[in-house]
């Protein structure tokens, strides 16, 4: 069933801890790359030191979702700041170095900017985790659209240049009678002094570099969907080299009329010449495996939305089968008692009252509480105790870690209903029926044991293909049904898992 890389899947999923410890080895490496010698036995002593020192704040992520659930919010932030704030007084009072041993240091100011790197990064993670709860998924995939990147990223970079560009006006170091060198500096005062120059500069970067997203747009958006997928890679290279010598002179053109490109010196010296169309083409070429890749994943989760809705379809179909099926079984019992006026019969319709409740509202849900579909069985067992005229020898134990525990409704069921159907009502004499039902947060097991007339097949009617349709539908890859016979026993194991 694969258990092991689902768990691991899991630990990825739910867990905070491994992104604390990837944090950690990037720290070891730091430091081993430091100074040489660089060995592996510096790097893991650097290792389980820095581990030894975060080991509170691991802790607390092992066990955060716990904290969360079983404690009010006050308590939480308390300890959350007691494991996370309590590292900086700490770290100031072993100041200058902590020695361990074989001659690893970790200075102080390395101590100080490890926590408060681990601070800043439990604040972005708490808050990723509360936005992620206001804001809707699909409003998340939309901001986080490939056009929307890449237009961010080119106001990002156009800003930052513009901003070393006012830096570095008038600056005989950079502004130099030829042209102007954007150096990496950053002053403020400057920068301040000369807003109105800062709006003009950036907006012309984001022209010169907005020419890049032209290409890229035109690609993704018409050249890729449009001739690549209707009428092959030939015609579509065809497309873009006609693209570029169509719109890159344009492009330079108009590159050349804005003053940042003679200040620099001549970024664009000429509208025709081969280099600008071949800046054009790496964007095409580069952009073309990231559109492909992300077009794979979108018809990808197509077809899986698909299998979705045509499973939930199949289920719906299942759960309509399933009803009509008890009710014949429940009415047949009813009418041969009020056949033999059995004196039984009012009970047993207040029985069957409370099993069709259960039924008919219960079995529309995708989950009940487990204790809710075990309150269930005893109601059907106890209405087949009545009807029934022979010895039942009948236990029922069950080892639940948590009632409140979620499954689908009328999964287990199918089994009792198929012991006393195939098994307990025709056999002669004693008959018997254990039920033993184990559960906790990973996985359920239920077995059902039973008495059998020998050549009676237990697989008879629609009730098991049903919930065979069922588990693959509803726990692909994580559920075990086995079926077995000796003798006059019959058992029935089904074991699920939920994570």
């Amino acid at each position: 069933m694969n258990a092991f890389p689902k768990k691991i899947e899991a630990f990825f999923l739910t867990s905070d801890v491994w992104v604390y410890g990837g944090l950690i080895l990037f720290g070891s490496l730091y430091k081993t790359n430091e100074y040489p010698p660089y060995s592996w036995t510096e790097y893991i002593s650097y290792t389980l030191l820095l581990a030894v020192l975060f080991c509170p704040v691991l802790l607390f992520e092992s066990v955060r979702d716990y904290l969360v659930r079983s404690f009010r919010t006050i308590y939480y932030i308390v300890a959350c700041v007691v494991c996370f704030g309590g590292y900086l007084p700490v770290f100031t009072w072993w100041y200058p170095n902590v020695e361990i041993c074989y001659g690893i240091l970790l200075p102080a100011d390395f101590l100080i900017t490890m926590a408060l790197l681990v601070i800043g990064l439990k604040v972005v993670l708490e808050a990723n985790r509360y936005l992620r709860k206001k804001i809707p998924s699909r409003a998340w995939l939309r901001f986080l659209e490939l056009d929307t990147m890449i237009l961010l990223s080119i106001l990002l970079i156009t800003l930052i240049l513009a901003l070393m560009t006012v830096s570095s006006m008038n600056n005989p170091e950079y502004h130099t009678k030829e042209q102007l060198l954007i150096g990496y500096v950053f002053d403020f005062q400057k920068i301040i002094y000369n807003l109105w120059s800062l709006v003009l500069i950036w907006g012309q970067f984001f022209i010169t570099y907005f020419a890049f997203f032209f290409f890229y747009y035109i690609n993704r958006h018409f050249l890729i969907p449009k001739l690549l997928k209707q009428r092959g890679f030939i015609t579509y290279f065809l497309a873009v080299t006609t693209c570029i010598v169509l719109f890159y002179p344009i492009w330079a053109q108009l590159i050349m009329f804005l003053p940042i490109n003679m200040l620099l010196g001549g970024m664009v010296t000429s509208a025709f010449h081969g280099e600008n169309g071949w800046g054009a083409f790496a964007i095409i070429a580069i952009s073309l495996p990231v559109v492909l890749t992300l077009e794979w994943f979108r018809q990808n989760n197509q077809i899986i939305a698909l299998e979705k809705a045509k499973a939930q379809t199949e289920l719906d179909l299942l759960k309509q089968q399933v009803n009509p099926h008890f009710f014949f079984n429940t009415l047949n019992n009813l009418y041969s008692l009020s056949l033999a006026k059995s004196d039984q019969t009012p009970e047993l319709i207040l029985q069957l009252s409370d099993l069709m409740r259960y039924v008919i509202y219960k079995g529309k849900e995708q989950k009940v509480a487990i204790e809710e579909d075990i309150a269930y069985i005893d109601d059907y067992i106890r209405l087949q105790q009545i009807r029934l005229h022979k010895e039942l020898d009948f236990r029922f134990e069950k080892q639940i870690q948590d009632n409140k525990l979620q499954i689908p409704p009328l999964l287990l069921i199918t089994l009792v209903e198929n012991a006393f159907k195939h098994g307990i009502e025709p056999a002669e004499g004693k008959t018997k029926l254990y039920l033993h039902l184990y559960s906790d947060a990973q996985s359920l097991l239920f077995t059902s044991i039973n008495t059998f007339e020998p050549g009676v097949i237990q697989q008879k009617g629609i009730g098991l293909e049903n919930l065979k349709q069922k588990l693959i539908l509803l726990f692909p890859e994580k559920h075990e049904l086995l079926l077995q016979s000796e003798g006059t026993t019959y058992t029935a194991k089904l074991k699920l898992l939920f994570s």
